[in-house]
């Protein structure tokens, strides 16, 4: 473009007007704004990178326990398949499926006709044999009939006695009642269709008698006892963690599998809400570690088998990050063991760190207050298992 120079007011020199002026700086501004992403970072007028803002949190000391994760499903240690002696139709169901009732309460009822004709029958046998025996103990005490026919008819008065009350149980279990304060889990039989003895009918459990059986590998069963410590959580039930023990330790281990089950109960009071078939996850605490270094896991960067952090130190009055090379001990709900490396109240980087470079500057804001967390190790999971 063409520039106008005038000459000066005085002092006979010439100098651009206030107009060649602003066109040159405004072109300045538009080549610095459209320069290239990725070159050296924005420089302060002494010709040194801007502070590169991060989150800190100061190396702290507390507990952490090394666990074992597993699942399961809930199952109960009071469940029972109610069946009849009788052989009939079912009848009818008097509760639905998952109603929790007394114990005695009516169930189900099935049509113990037969039954009932069965016991009139050897209830009629049983006094008659009882008369014959009045007909004949008077004729053997007199010496005119051998006693060896009293013995006969006796011992026939005891399988009569016998079979009255087998026919009896069998005409009176038409009706199928709670043998305890319980829930009915499940129908195994729909009415109409006919039922014989000991054919199943329904599931019925106490939902406040529950336990789970966890799968571990054998490995871990060396560090494990009854009465170790476990922590469990329920799907269904959100931020519900119930801190218990082991109950019971499998006395084998599954050769195809290398695992053994460990069987954890919930206290009767801690069931509410927890129904039969629920999953359920475990933390088993095989080792801990009362007073250990702990950081944020969020702060640890990873490199092949190298692991470090961004920590800060003073230069002057301003703050530079330096890498610094750890090692880990347990890892548990966001916070990770440092072996070795730090020293308590060292501020480490938390936000901010995978761009940095060692010796930049930083602004160091704390990181935000967070709620709470448990200490620990979770290893990865790898255990399962189902209820009893």
């Amino acid at each position: 473009m063409d520039l106008l120079v005038e000459p000066a007011a005085s002092h006979g020199k010439r100098t651009a007007s206030p107009l060649v002026r602003f066109a040159f700086f405004g072109l300045m501004f538009v080549a610095a704004c459209n320069k290239p992403a990725g070159e050296a970072p924005t420089e302060t007028a002494e010709g040194s990178a801007a502070p590169v803002p991060v989150e800190v949190a100061k190396v702290a000391r507390g507990a952490m326990e090394q666990v074992v994760t597993a699942t399961a499903t809930l199952a109960s240690e009071a469940s029972v398949t109610l069946s009849t002696m009788a052989s009939g139709k079912l009848l009818s169901f008097e509760v639905e499926e998952g109603a929790t009732v007394a114990k005695g309460a009516l169930l189900a009822r099935v049509d113990a006709q037969d039954a009932a004709m069965a016991a009139e029958e050897a209830g009629r046998l049983h006094a008659q044999v009882e008369r014959e025996i009045v007909r004949v103990r008077p004729l053997v005490e007199k010496g005119f009939v051998a006693r060896q026919i009293l013995t006969e008819l006796e011992a026939r008065l005891s399988s009569a006695a016998s079979a009255r009350e087998r026919a009896a149980l069998r005409a009176g279990d038409g009706e199928i009642r709670a043998p305890f304060d319980g829930l009915l889990l499940r129908r195994e039989a729909q009415p109409g269709a006919l039922v014989t003895p000991g054919m199943p009918i329904c599931q019925f459990a106490d939902p406040k008698a529950l336990s789970a059986r966890f799968l571990l590998p054998e490995r871990w069963l060396q560090s494990l006892t009854v009465g170790s410590k476990v922590r469990l959580r329920a799907d269904a039930r959100t931020g519900w963690e119930l801190e218990t023990t082991v109950t019971r330790i499998d006395a084998t281990v599954d050769a195809s599998t290398g695992t053994a089950g460990i069987q954890v109960a919930i206290p009767a009071d801690q069931t509410q809400g927890l129904r039969p078939g629920m999953f359920v996850r475990a933390e088993f605490v095989v080792d801990a570690h009362a007073d250990a270094l702990r950081i944020p896991a969020r702060a640890v960067l990873y490199r092949g088998q190298e692991t470090s952090v961004f920590i800060l130190r003073a230069k002057g009055k301003e703050s530079v990050a330096e890498r610094q090379s750890i090692k880990l001990g347990f890892e548990y709900r966001g916070f990770v063991e440092v072996t070795s490396g730090l020293v308590e109240g060292a501020e480490v980087v938390v936000v901010g760190q995978s761009g940095l470079d060692a010796g930049a500057k930083v602004i160091a804001h704390a990181e935000p207050a967070s709620a709470p967390v448990g200490s620990g190790a979770a290893l990865p999971a790898e255990a399962s298992g189902a209820g009893r």
